[in-house]
């Protein structure tokens, strides 16, 4: 959110886990924290999750090949936004002189 209060314009993206449970294996899976650290994490996830709707998107991480999809898909929607175009960039400038 410091982003977004920086850079009114960011995009922002919320990249959230298929469940608690799920989260939960993930991190214990890697094998790397310790009890309290995963706690730390969990209690963490539930904090940054109360945000959720001042996010701009939402990708449910379910499975790697489909997050990365929807990132995509928003990439490209994004970079479609009409607010990055002209009509001169269109090569439609005549159009506008002549609606005038």
């Amino acid at each position: 959110m410091q982003v977004k209060e920086n850079y009114p314009r960011a995009v922002t993206v919320f990249i959230v886990p298929p469940s608690m449970e799920e989260l939960r294996e993930r991190i214990t899976g890697r094998d790397r924290e310790g009890p309290e650290e995963i706690a730390r994490r969990l209690s963490e996830t539930m904090r940054e999750l109360s945000y959720i709707d001042r996010y701009d998107y939402v990708i449910l991480n379910d499975e790697v090949s489909s997050a990365v999809d929807r990132m995509e898909a928003i990439l490209i929607a994004e970079k479609c936004r009409s607010e990055h175009f002209s009509l001169r960039d269109l090569g439609f400038e005549a159009v506008k002189e002549e609606a005038k």
